[in-house]
């Protein structure tokens, strides 16, 4: 518990012991909330990019712990997301995930390693959805609906 100095000002006595109690309960609860108003990052249209970045960024989260909500769009690099512990993300009717291989920017050639390593990376459900719907090619697939929810964590 946070001790409050007496009052410094002359005639003036400290308050009683109640009413500094429930000052600093007050001050530690709006504390609380300020912390978990911050502490979801919600995704609603993310086209993706570069995989280097996304991972680092998904390893920022896993390390903060704070709660991803996927409620849009996430293409590409995005799909990285669902590397997350199940309990760290959920995903709402909104969401979509559009899965493909991985290709060097500038020749367009497939990046063949990386992209195992992607796979690998996805949880066992999406790698055998990934599987019965052609795998990860240059062909984009996208998962969404019901396959979605019967794989992943839904928002409350």
């Amino acid at each position: 518990m946070v001790r409050l100095a007496a009052s410094t000002r002359r005639g003036q006595p400290a308050p009683p012991a109640r009413a500094r109690r429930a000052a600093c309960t007050a001050i530690a609860v709006l504390v609380l909330l300020a912390a978990s108003a911050s502490a979801e990052v919600r995704i609603t249209s993310d086209t993706g990019g570069n995989t280097d970045a996304y991972k680092r960024r998904v390893d920022a989260l896993r390390r903060s712990g704070e709660r991803v909500v996927i409620d849009g769009r996430c293409n590409s690099a995005c799909t990285l997301h669902l590397t997350l512990p199940r309990q760290q993300f959920c995903v709402t009717g909104r969401a979509a995930f559009t899965f493909h291989a991985l290709a060097d920017i500038q020749t367009g050639l497939p990046r063949l390693r990386e992209t195992q390593d992607l796979f690998s990376a996805y949880p066992q459900p999406i790698q055998s959805w990934l599987n019965q719907n052609g795998g990860l090619t240059h062909v984009p697939v996208t998962l969404n609906g019901n396959a979605m929810f019967r794989m992943l964590p839904r928002c409350p």
